[in-house]
């Protein structure tokens, strides 16, 4: 919120003006020129001051309507998550999961594949209700500023691609997690960090 209200003031700080023009005449100095754009030819320069006032208004723009769309995002997912709580849904996700290992792979009983179905689930899940907020960043925040290279196409084949990574990085992780975890005693928890600083390394 500190920020939103910094992103509504339209002229640039001076403080930020000042060193930008430090930085200009250090460049214009070393160059051979000065600090008002010229060249030590005389040939007109842009210097560092006249491309942040002209790209400052635009950027800050951008970060309103990025931040705006984040505050709204922000509360659905807290509403979500609790909602979920109160609701006992990760529990009933859990029996789901169980009834679907043992009718795919016949596996009820295993954790490692109860828990490889439910993260499944409630991945996909994740997905499709955060939809609405992905498109709208890609095909409405993004366009207006100019910066969307994508197709409604590209954007579908790339949300399948990250679920495809997602599921071929996310499953042996997640059976060697379970693995640390049940290996090793009352210090998993120690090995479990180890383990994931090494993977995250």
């Amino acid at each position: 919120l500190r920020q939103y209200g910094a992103l509504q003031r339209k002229d640039v700080p001076e403080a930020l003006t000042a060193r930008i023009g430090e930085l200009d005449q250090a460049a214009a100095t070393k160059a051979g020129g000065d600090a008002k754009g010229k060249g030590k030819d005389g040939a007109a320069t842009t210097t560092l001051l006249a491309r942040l006032t002209s790209k400052f208004d635009a950027a800050r723009k951008y970060s309103i309507d990025k931040m705006r769309l984040g505050f709204v995002e922000s509360v659905f997912s807290q509403a979500e998550a609790t909602a979920m709580l109160m609701l006992g849904s990760m529990p009933w996700f859990w029996d789901m999961s169980v009834n679907l290992a043992g009718k795919w792979f016949g596996k009820a009983e295993d954790e490692y594949i109860v828990s490889l179905v439910f993260l499944g689930i409630n991945m996909v899940i994740e997905n499709v209700v955060h939809l609405p907020f992905s498109l709208w960043a890609v095909f409405v925040v993004e366009q207006r500023h100019g910066f969307n290279k994508q197709s409604l196409k590209d954007f579908f084949l790339d949300k399948i691609k990250a679920i495809l990574l997602s599921a071929i990085l996310g499953g042996p992780m997640t059976f060697a997690v379970l693995y640390v975890i049940k290996a090793g005693g009352q210090n998993f928890f120690l090995y479990l960090y180890l383990f994931v600083l090494a993977f995250q390394l």
